[in-house]
């Protein structure tokens, strides 16, 4: 299973609202690689853990990406862990074949992570040029890179 691990302010959004023309470059990288999208941002606090909407600001996010035919697979657990433990956790209970990671922010990332982290520029957001960067990490599986 490939798997976008997905932030949402700063890389779908940089006003106000999910920007249509984001949601469509992350359609289109998932639409490339059928991968699945696991959201790791604090837009999560608004779904319940089986992703369904916890409030409006959930319903929000759960029908802009219906719209553009997405949707969200899981989400990482909260529990206090911090974002790069999250994912490793979620990574540890999941068959994944290759991973991105969409984010503005470098956390605390550890170098295992960093090397499938895809740094997106918070004023600019998602753009048309990372989808082939985007595609060509999640072909690349997990077993290539440790052989």
């Amino acid at each position: 299973m490939k798997i976008i691990f997905l932030d949402i302010d700063g890389v779908l959004n940089q006003r106000m609202g999910l920007e249509k023309d984001k949601l469509l470059i992350l359609k289109t990288i998932v639409d490339k690689t059928n991968a699945r999208i696991v959201l790791i941002s604090s837009w999560k606090e608004y779904l319940t853990k089986d992703c369904k909407s916890k409030n409006f600001m959930g319903s929000y996010l759960l029908k802009s990406f219906h719209d553009m035919q997405l949707s969200i697979y899981d989400r990482t657990i909260s529990d206090g862990l911090s974002r790069s433990k999250g994912i490793q956790q979620w990574l540890r209970t999941h068959e994944v074949s290759s991973y991105i990671i969409l984010d503005d922010n470098l956390y605390d990332y550890s170098n295992s992570l960093l090397d499938h982290l895809i740094f997106i520029e918070h004023h600019m957001g998602l753009q048309e040029y990372h989808i082939p960067i985007c595609v060509e990490k999640l072909k690349t599986s997990l077993r290539d890179v440790i052989a």
